[in-house]
């Protein structure tokens, strides 16, 4: 869109994006929550309760010393810290410094894109059960691998092609990770699991966007692209826990 009508082009499409997402969002009719007993007893007990802080404390509690959660949380963030970055500010720099322009970032871009949407629609017929959480630390692992290759790859359509794999990884790990952490989170403490992880996933986007824009600067592109990857690769560490060495999801 950038080359062939400049950025106003793009803006405006990508503005009509946010339109139909509205409109889909307000055919959406959630059916109402009738409250049951217990329900009740728990909304009676939040309401003497100390606030946000003591949630949040029960919260990093919960998933701290949960067998599963814990690491299973380490492990994404390993992701988001290691992937983040190249697939971002990475990009515009990768394209600005090989000579590709606007046209390669979208390239590559979309690479990862049609990667991570085959991928998630894949996950409705290839059901993960057995090993899932080891199956999450494999997947995050290759991605890492493909994250340092595209620092590596002179060539746009092998770049492209090692994004296409950071994309088609992408989708699992998002998918099984999800459905581990429903599964094992209790009704009481959805919403404070929820709430810290999705927190854990945009703080790492601060911290991945500045790390990898002081690390270009000083080490370079390959530099920056083989720590990032190694950063993800080092979830395989995470493996040795039982919990998340024994995580299955039920059929």
């Amino acid at each position: 869109m950038i080359v062939l009508g400049h950025l106003p082009l793009a803006l405006a499409v990508d503005g009509v994006t946010f339109a139909v997402s509205v409109a889909t969002l307000a055919t959406v009719r959630p059916r109402p929550l009738v409250a049951g007993r217990s329900e009740r007893r728990s909304e009676q007990g939040r309401a003497g309760r100390p606030g946000y802080l003591a949630d949040l404390r029960r919260g990093l509690g919960f998933l701290a010393g949960h067998p599963l959660l814990g690491p299973l949380t380490l492990v994404i963030f390993l992701s988001n810290l290691g992937f983040v970055g190249p697939m971002n500010i990475g990009l515009a720099e990768l394209a600005s410094r090989r000579g590709w322009g606007p046209a390669g970032i979208g390239i590559l871009l979309a690479a990862f894109g049609i990667g991570a949407a085959a991928s998630a629609l894949a996950m409705h017929w290839v059901r993960i059960r057995r090993g899932a959480g080891v199956w999450v630390v494999v997947l995050v692992a290759v991605q890492g691998a493909a994250v340092i290759s595209m620092g590596l790859i002179p060539g746009l359509a092998l770049a492209a092609l090692a994004a296409t794999v950071v994309g088609l990884c992408s989708g699992p790990v998002a998918v099984t990770a999800t459905v581990l952490s429903q599964a094992a989170t209790p009704d009481a403490l959805r919403g404070r699991v929820s709430s810290l992880t999705t927190m854990t996933a945009y703080g790492t986007v601060l911290i991945a966007s500045s790390a990898t824009g002081l690390l270009i600067g000083a080490l370079g592109l390959v530099g920056t692209y083989a720590i990032s990857g190694c950063i993800e690769v080092a979830a395989l560490l995470v493996v040795a826990c039982p919990g998340l060495r024994r995580a299955s999801i039920e059929s």
